[in-house]
């Protein structure tokens, strides 16, 4: 079942978010994905999409059977102007399972 996890940051700043998902079964999960949107309805194609399967973007810190522990690294190009936005955490499992584990709302601060 997915979690709602909302996420404040700074506008036009690098951020790195730590997020932690936790479950039975997680030891499964090969990989994750971010999708930052600028609201749910938005297609994910037109959104920003980070993956474990690139370092720069998100680096698994601590996987169990029951917890996993990822750090997402937002550039401040996608988080230029003060407005809310939503994400997505999808973990991927072996023989191509997605399910989202996290989501929320995105706060951008005007600092």
């Amino acid at each position: 079942m997915a979690t709602n996890a909302p996420i404040t940051v700074t506008e036009g700043n690098d951020e790195t978010v730590e997020l932690t998902i936790t479950g039975p079964g997680l030891d499964d999960v090969e990989s994750l994905e971010f999708v930052l949107k600028d609201d749910a309805c938005a297609d994910d194609a037109d959104g920003l999409t980070l993956s474990t399967a690139n370092a720069d973007e998100m680096v698994i810190t601590a996987q169990t059977a029951e917890e996993i522990t990822v750090e997402v690294y937002l550039p401040g190009t996608a988080l230029t102007e003060p407005y809310p936005r939503v994400y997505r955490l999808d973990a991927l499992g072996s023989g191509g399972d997605r399910r989202t584990a996290l989501y929320g709302v995105v706060t951008v601060v005007n600092v």
